[in-house]
C-alpha cells in the first residue's frame, strides 16, 4: 500500500486503511473486496470503484465509504477517498429493524384477524343454524297455509320476513260455519318476534271456545287480557313489554256476512263496483307497553258480495323504503 494516497489523511495510508487492512486479513469480505479493487484498478482492469465497509468494533461500530480511483497521471497511483457514513448506516439499520419490527407487528396482527375472522364465521354458521331451527319449530306450531287453499281456492299470500325468523305470521281456524283468519304482526326482529308469534299463535288457540266469533272486536278484546297475564305486563319492570298488530277477519258462510276487527291494522275489502273501501282498526295494539285492561275492539259486519276481494296485512309492505 505504499503508493496509496488517502484522501483524507495523505500519502502512504490511515488509522481507516490500517483498520480495513487488518479486517481484510481476517476474512471480512467488504475490506476483503477492497483490496480486491485495489489490484484490479492497479492492473487496469477497471478506472473507479466505490464500497463500504465497516470497522469490527462491537461496542460503537463505524462505517465508511470509500470511492477508489486510479490517477490520470499514468504512474499507476491509487486514490482512496473515505468518508465516514456511520451515522448514516445507524439510521439505515433504524429504519430496517423499525422496518422489520412492523413486518412482524402485521403478520401476527394478520394471524389475529384471521383467528377472529375464523371464530366470527363459526359463530355465524352456529346462530344461523339455530335460527333456522327455531324458524322450522315456528312454521310447524303455526297453522297449515295448505289448507287455505280448500276454503279460498284463489288466496294469494305475500310474506317476505326481514330476518331468517320473522315477526309476521297468518293465523287462521274454522269454528261450525265460520272461516277465521287473522294476519299477525308481533313487534321486533329476530329470535325474540319469533317467540311472540309463537305465543300469539297458542293464544289465539286458548281462546277459539271461549268467544263469540260473530263479534271479532270481543274476541281482540280478550286475546289483550290474556297476553297482560302471559307476559305478566305492569307487575314488574322486567316484565316483556311487546305486542301484537292484528287484523281479523271472520267469514260467516251461513248468513254470507263478513264480521271483522283490527288491532292497529286496517282491514280493506272491495265492493261491487270495485272499488276500495278501508275498514280501520282501533288504534292500539294487542299487549304493548301500554297494556291495560281497559281496552276494548270494536267490531264491523259486511255483507258479501259476489266478486269482493278481502285484504289483509302488516304494516311490513307500506313501511317499505319509498312506500308512503
Amino acid at each position: 500500500l505504499t503508493e496509496i494516497t488517502c484522501l483524507h489523511h495523505g500519502t502512504k495510508g490511515s488509522n481507516y486503511l490500517e483498520d480495513c487492512k487488518s479486517s481484510a486479513n481476517r476474512g471480512n469480505g467488504p475490506c476483503e473486496q477492497l483490496f480486491e479493487n485495489l489490484g484490479e484498478l492497479m492492473a487496469g482492469t477497471e478506472v473507479q470503484k466505490t464500497l463500504q465497509f465497516g470497522t469490527e468494533t462491537i461496542v460503537d461500530p463505524k462505517w465508511f465509504s470509500a470511492s477508489v480511483s486510479q490517477l490520470t497521471s499514468g504512474d499507476g497511483q491509487i486514490l482512496i477517498s473515505i468518508s465516514n457514513i456511520t451515522l448514516q448506516k445507524k439510521a439505515e439499520l433504524d429504519i430496517l429493524n423499525a422496518k422489520e419490527k412492523l413486518q412482524k407487528q402485521v403478520v401476527l396482527k394478520t394471524a389475529e384477524l384471521a383467528t377472529a375472522k375464523e371464530i366470527v364465521e363459526i359463530r355465524n354458521f352456529e346462530m344461523m343454524d339455530s335460527m333456522r331451527y327455531a324458524t322450522r319449530i315456528t312454521n310447524a306450531i303455526l297453522p297449515s297455509l295448505s289448507g287455505l287453499k280448500t276454503h279460498f281456492p284463489s288466496h294469494f299470500l305475500l310474506t317476505q320476513p326481514l330476518d331468517v325468523l320473522g315477526g309476521d305470521f297468518l293465523w287462521w281456524q274454522t269454528h261450525g260455519n265460520l272461516t277465521i283468519v287473522a294476519a299477525v304482526d308481533c313487534t321486533g326482529h329476530g329470535v325474540p318476534v319469533s317467540m311472540m308469534s309463537i305465543v300469539g299463535t297458542q293464544l289465539l288457540n286458548s281462546i277459539m271456545d271461549l268467544v263469540d266469533w260473530r263479534n271479532p272486536g270481543m274476541a281482540l278484546t280478550i286475546l289483550n287480557n290474556r297476553l297482560i297475564e302471559t307476559l305478566e305486563v305492569g307487575k314488574n319492570k322486567s316484565a316483556v313489554q311487546d305486542g301484537m298488530d292484528i287484523a281479523l277477519c271472520v267469514i260467516d258462510h251461513q248468513l254470507n256476512k263478513l264480521h271483522v276487527a283490527g288491532a292497529y291494522r286496517p282491514i280493506y275489502y272491495s265492493d261491487k263496483e270495485g272499488n276500495l273501501k278501508e275498514i280501520r282498526g282501533n288504534v292500539f295494539s294487542i299487549g304493548g307497553a301500554t297494556s291495560d285492561y281497559a281496552k276494548s275492539f270494536d267490531s264491523h259486519d259486511i255483507d258479501i258480495t259476489e266478486g269482493m276481494m278481502v285484504y289483509l296485512g302488516s304494516d311490513g309492505y307500506q313501511s317499505q323504503f319509498g312506500g308512503p
